[in-house]
């Protein structure tokens, strides 16, 4: 039997954040709404709206902002903010505005009727009309031995943009070996050192992409002239970082790699007195 979707919810004015939003008194009599389009955005993304409601959002005064908005008598028209790491959303009415000027706590989206609504998916850089875009920002963390895990992850580190120079394809074991460990040294890292850097203008990580022949994502690296990863962030689905044009190394059995001009192996210790001198 299909689930009955949800065609009316309570909304409120000018809530400050998601957590007053949800334990609000139900004083208010539910409304009809009809949703005009959806906002799918990233965790990350979905949390900073959900935790500052007031806070403005260029991305939320679209052309058709102006068809959020409710009459006497008619279903409140909205707009539904998702993401697709949680089940929670939020229903706005902006008035116009750019910000949640009147919204409505949902706890499971899957219960709202979204057949037909048009979808506009957001990374935090730029909107993309019904479909996912590339991600173009991740966060690096220095020194950790594996990003599968927390225990290494700096939790000072931020969200960057960055810009794959070349992507280096190894044996899936290969693969797992470096990615569960990588503070040991790897020549493919010194060989490529020149590719990889951080350009303090743009806050831009220039890096290589670390994957496996089946792995289905991969690890950015910045080695800053290190054999090991200095600057390491994980992409869990190499589908949504754009490879197109970018040039490619592989380790895999038979398939030749086109690998850089070798110079001499440089060793962590090596490395750190090349920093040194710097």
């Amino acid at each position: 039997m299909e689930e009955q979707k949800i065609k009316k919810a309570r909304f409120y004015f000018r809530m400050t954040d998601l957590v007053h939003l949800k334990e609000y008194p139900a004083d208010r009599e539910p409304e009809a709404f009809q949703i005009i389009r959806r906002f799918c955005l990233p965790e990350w993304k979905f949390m900073e709206f959900a935790s500052d409601l007031a806070r403005r959002n260029p991305w939320l005064n679209r052309p058709d902002a102006r068809a959020f908005y409710y009459e006497t008598g008619e279903n409140r028209k909205c707009a539904v903010i998702t993401t697709n790491d949680s089940m929670e959303a939020i229903l706005v009415d902006t008035q116009g505005y750019d910000y949640a000027r009147i919204c409505a706590y949902i706890p499971d989206y899957r219960q709202l009727e979204l057949s037909g609504v048009p979808v506009t998916y957001y990374n935090g850089v730029k909107a993309v009309e019904g479909r996912e875009p590339f991600i173009e920002t991740a966060v690096f963390y220095r020194g950790a031995n594996t990003l599968y895990t927390s225990v290494d992850r700096n939790p000072h580190s931020h969200e960057d943009s960055f810009q794959i120079e070349k992507q280096v394809i190894l044996t899936d074991s290969d693969y797992m070996e470096f990615a569960t460990n990588m503070k040991a040294d790897y020549e493919f890292l010194f060989a490529n050192h020149s590719s990889m850097y951080f350009e303090p203008d743009r806050q831009c990580w220039h890096c290589l992409f670390v994957t496996g022949e089946y792995a289905p994502g991969g690890i950015l690296v910045d080695a800053e002239g290190y054999a090991h990863a200095e600057y390491a962030a994980l992409i869990p689905y190499k589908k949504r970082v754009d490879l197109s044009g970018v040039p490619v190394e592989s380790y895999l059995p038979g398939r030749p790699a086109e690998k850089p001009e070798q110079e001499k192996f440089q060793t962590k210790e090596d490395g750190k007195e090349r920093r040194e001198e710097r």
